[in-house]
């Protein structure tokens, strides 16, 4: 679990959904490499 997860990936103006303590995510074609890098970096950093 990721304490905040939904305040830090907020500030890191990233869009995710927040469910009964769980965060889901959706990635696509359109979304980059850098774009999951800084998801990945916002819940981990």
């Amino acid at each position: 679990a990721v304490p905040d997860a939904k305040a830090r990936l907020d500030a890191a103006d990233i869009r995710a959904a927040v469910r009964a303590g769980r965060v889901r995510a959706a990635f696509h074609v359109y979304n980059t490499d850098a774009e999951v890098d800084a998801a990945v970096a916002a819940l981990t950093g």
